[in-house]
């Protein structure tokens, strides 16, 4: 390991893109190397002006988090959207997200859409989630239960225990489906199962009728 990471921080020092963003890596999770915030950032920051994509993603996580940097949406939008336009399916979402939410950009649930939509496109399950309550609101686009449905079903997959939540929701009140506690009672466990509280106590609530 110690042979490894001497040839990634000589190969940093030369200035390769990806050795410079594995040794932020190193020093911003601090197991590698002593954890340094500072360091972290100021080797994204090398690594990202060489179009490093998943350095960019890095330094949009750390300015949208405040995590080691003054939180600023504006730079997290500004790094995601230079990750996602490479297709990187982890700034489709994170960008979806902050157009969803209107942070450092105008509140805009159709560009939300689009750039849920292709998180999705590329499996990603939370962009699956988000991307159907959209659906479920009719933010965006046409209100269409059936189509959150969809969504929610295929992020279930993933054992997404919120899909699974909202799923154990649509049957119980029949919001596209016909009504059914049964199934409903069915999601809520499998939620549950996965770690999700609501789904317990959804389950729970059910299951004393």
């Amino acid at each position: 390991m110690e042979k490894a990471v001497s040839l990634i921080e000589k190969s940093a020092q030369q200035g390769h893109a990806h050795a410079q963003f594995y040794l932020g890596l190193f020093y911003a999770q601090g197991e590698i190397k002593s954890k340094n915030i500072n360091k972290a950032v100021d080797f994204f920051k090398k690594s990202a002006q060489k179009d490093d994509t998943d350095a960019q993603f890095y330094l949009g996580l750390l300015y949208k988090n405040g995590n080691g940097v003054p939180q600023d949406f504006s730079k997290a939008n500004l790094y995601f959207e230079k990750a996602a336009r490479k297709g990187f399916y982890p700034a489709q979402y994170e960008l979806g997200l902050l157009y969803l939410h209107g942070l450092g950009v105008e509140r805009d649930f159709h560009q939300a859409k689009n750039l849920l939509e292709k998180a999705a496109q590329q499996d990603c399950d939370l962009a699956m989630v988000d991307l159907g309550m959209l659906y479920f609101y009719g933010l965006g686009v046409r209100q269409s239960y059936a189509k959150a449905k969809k969504l929610f079903e295929k992020a279930s997959q993933h054992n997404n225990n919120e899909a699974q939540l909202l799923l154990g929701e649509l049957y119980e009140r029949g919001l596209g489906v016909k009504k059914n506690d049964t199934i409903a009672k069915e999601w809520y466990g499998k939620s549950c199962d996965n770690g999700n509280q609501s789904g317990c106590n959804s389950y729970r609530r059910l299951h004393l009728r």
